[in-house]
């Protein structure tokens, strides 16, 4: 994925089917390198009427990440005591 500014982008309008499924338009999976194949969470927009998806792959390294920083922090504080 490109790094860009944070503000939304809007790619296409999707219309649900029958079966509850969407196509991700083209230029959205060309922005996220998203293929036939790749598995991606559903993810609430914390709190907002909205959907986001992201990759697994993607969502388990930002877990990493959280994890790692909630470590650092916790030793900091640790050292306070």
């Amino acid at each position: 994925m490109k790094k860009k500014n944070m503000l939304p982008q809007v790619f296409d309008v999707v219309t649900v089917g029958e079966r509850g499924q969407i196509v991700i338009p083209a230029k959205a999976r060309k922005e996220f390198s998203i293929k036939a194949g790749d598995k991606l969470v559903a993810i609430s927009g914390g709190g907002h009427p909205a959907l986001v998806l992201m990759k697994t792959d993607e969502m388990s390294a930002m877990i990493d990440d959280t994890l790692k920083k909630f470590g650092e922090v916790k030793s900091i504080l640790g050292r306070g005591k």
